[in-house]
């Protein structure tokens, strides 16, 4: 039974809310506030509308089920590249292909690598694929499968419109290739520089440079990769090169680049990582820059010299 009875507790929630100069009826409220599920949730424009609180809780959910998954798909039918821009600014591991005769005739195939498939900065790398999922607010059709895990064995999520999600908010940071090309055009004025040149094409599938430089009639092709697996850096190689292009440089931001105990964690992994930047003769592969922290217009074009 209960310690203290009911005119006992409202004589003790009385003497603290003296002390505290609050009402009774906020310190009883706030009895448990040191526990997440207890807290008392705030409405200071009132109780929100239904359609907007559905919208943001099947986000949450789509989100939820993104942060656990191994591998997602997403089929989108119309324009597509904005989002796939959108993807690549994230630093997600996406492969883009066009859909093929029969149920993806005439729509882009996005395949995205699941945070559960990485070996480290999982926890990053699921924040930057869940805050994909509402630009889909904005795709009229498209179908996203999720594969992912939450500990009790794998599940399947399937999303298809309509769904109704929030509108999207407009990113207001600049990414890490428009603040490198507005240091490229400071350090090297001479160079001509195009921002998200059209995709390229290998076969069926796709590549999406971050910029494009012109010198002396040459024109070279720069990707950023914000994360990377070995097996990401050597195939989207052999795609440019399937596409015949020669003169691209990849820059391959390495998580681990400063941080050795975590290094150490995953040693094997970042060893697989830097084999796959260096050439058959054992030396460093021209067409991939490795760097730590924000990327500087003097190493790309040290690289680029390289070429």
């Amino acid at each position: 039974h209960a310690a203290l009875d009911a005119r006992q507790r409202g004589a003790r929630l009385t003497a603290a809310s003296e002390v505290l100069g609050i009402d009774p009826v906020e310190v009883d409220q706030l009895m448990w506030i040191d526990l997440a599920t207890e807290r008392p949730v705030t409405l200071p424009e009132g109780r929100p509308d239904e359609r907007r609180l559905a919208a943001y809780a099947n986000l949450d959910r789509i989100q939820r089920a993104v942060r656990r998954a191994r591998e997602l798909q997403l089929i989108i039918w119309g324009e597509a590249h904005e989002l796939i821009r959108t993807a690549k600014r994230y630093g997600l591991l996406v492969t883009v292909s066009r859909g093929r005769p029969g149920r993806t005739a005439g729509a882009t195939v996005l395949d995205i690598v699941g945070p559960l498939s990485l070996f480290h900065d999982t926890g990053v790398y699921g924040g930057s694929l869940a805050a994909l999922i509402p630009l889909l607010a904005d795709a009229p059709r498209f179908e996203l499968t999720v594969h992912c895990d939450f500990g009790y064995g794998p599940s399947t999520l399937r999303v298809v419109p309509p769904v109704l999600l929030p509108p999207v908010i407009p990113r207001g940071k600049p990414s890490a290739a428009v603040r490198l090309l507005r240091d490229l055009a400071k350090a090297a004025p001479e160079l001509r520089f195009e921002q998200d040149p059209p995709p390229i094409a290998c076969g069926s599938e796709l590549v999406f440079p971050d910029l494009a430089i012109d010198h002396a009639g040459t024109r070279t092709w720069l990707e950023l990769i914000g994360f990377a697996t070995a097996e990401y850096v050597t195939a989207q190689r052999a795609r440019y090169t399937a596409a015949g292009i020669t003169r691209v440089l990849l820059c391959v931001h390495d998580k681990l680049a400063n941080g050795s105990a975590r290094a150490a964690m995953v040693g094997e992994d970042l060893q697989l990582a830097n084999a796959s930047a260096r050439g058959a003769a054992g030396g460093e592969d021209p067409q991939v820059l490795r760097f730590g922290g924000r990327l500087t217009a003097g190493t790309v074009l040290a690289k680029l010299a390289d070429l």
